[in-house]
């Protein structure tokens, strides 16, 4: 059962996840930065182990070697 409180932070961990995405992305510099793509690749793993937590379903985390740059991780 999820809470209105739960919800709103879902809802505002979905909003700065998108900013901080926006942001990194925006710069060129960033996708030759092997230190952003650990910690984006990090932020992600959890935020996907977090989401498969919650709903019940069974945690299948891909590889970093999978993710060709970083848009490939913010898909």
């Amino acid at each position: 059962m999820k809470s209105d409180s739960v919800e709103n932070l879902l809802h505002h961990m979905t909003w700065a996840y998108t900013e901080a995405w926006g942001k990194v992305l925006s710069f060129s510099a960033a996708e030759n930065d092997e230190r952003i793509k650990k910690l984006l690749y990090h932020l992600h793993q959890v935020q996907y182990a977090f989401l498969s937590l919650w709903n019940n379903k069974s945690i299948d985390l891909p590889k970093s070697e999978t993710f060709s740059d970083l848009k490939s991780i913010a898909r």
